[in-house]
């Protein structure tokens, strides 16, 4: 059994939730906050404290846990915390401060965006937290559009799920910039999407060429999506964009 299997296996239960979010009958410890969920990782002294709002309002592990644990006392103080074992520490404590202090404090010191992304992808799939693990996957996939357009292609283009305006975005950037594809970033790609985007990038030449008067209605965007066959438009693409 792996490590993280052990909590797969605990059952759902809506009746115990139901009486964990009106509070239950659960006797406090005096070092307890009733509003809160604590947590500890096994092999750390340090306690993670959730609100209890958050814990219930989000399935995955996180929440199965509680529900089986909740009402034996289990989260309600530091003594009774929710034994987590072998997490990573810096991965939870990302989680902890996605939901306590994102929206107030905004990004942690000393952490790259990336790099904290990246944490709460993992742990948000460790945990099965479907919302945080989208989010934190649009996150990652904006920064490498940025930073590197080839391999945020190369990421969706592998995952048949990845949303279209994603790849639309990705696309994009690489047919719109002013140097071409290098050896290198071309060898990353798959032949069909390097003759699209060189397919695509002649014909933004091409319009670019045209008063504004012929180009009509067709945008640069409308190219792209046309070449990558891509449907719809994004809000707020203009015709002259």
């Amino acid at each position: 059994m792996s490590h993280w299997e052990w909590v797969s296996n605990f059952p759902q239960h809506p009746s115990r939730l139901a009486e964990l979010a009106a509070g239950g009958a659960v006797q406090q410890h005096p070092t307890s906050h009733p509003e809160m969920v604590a947590f500890k990782i096994n092999g750390y002294t340090k306690v993670y404290w959730l609100k209890k709002s958050t814990i219930l309002s989000e399935p995955g592990m996180l929440c199965e846990m509680f529900a089986t644990l909740g009402l034996e006392g289990g989260g309600t103080s530091e003594e009774q915390a929710i034994r987590l074992n072998n997490a990573n520490p810096e991965d939870f404590e990302s989680l902890v401060h996605y939901y306590n202090d994102l929206q107030t404090k905004g990004m942690p010191v000393g952490v790259t965006p990336f790099k904290y992304w990246e944490r709460l992808k993992r742990v948000s799939r460790h945990y099965r937290i479907t919302s945080v693990e989208e989010r934190a996957y649009k996150e990652l996939f904006n920064i490498l559009i940025e930073q590197n357009p080839v391999m945020a292609v190369v990421i969706a283009e592998q995952n048949p799920g990845a949303d279209q305006e994603w790849l639309y975005a990705a696309y994009r950037r690489l047919c719109l910039r002013a140097r071409h594809l290098s050896d290198g970033e071309a060898a990353k790609l798959h032949g069909t999407t390097v003759n699209r985007i060189i397919r695509a990038r002649e014909k933004i030449r091409h319009w670019n060429s045209l008063s504004v008067t012929r180009r009509g209605t067709i945008s640069r965007g409308n190219i792209i999506r046309q070449v990558f066959r891509i449907r719809g438009r994004p809000r707020n693409e203009r015709t002259s964009r």
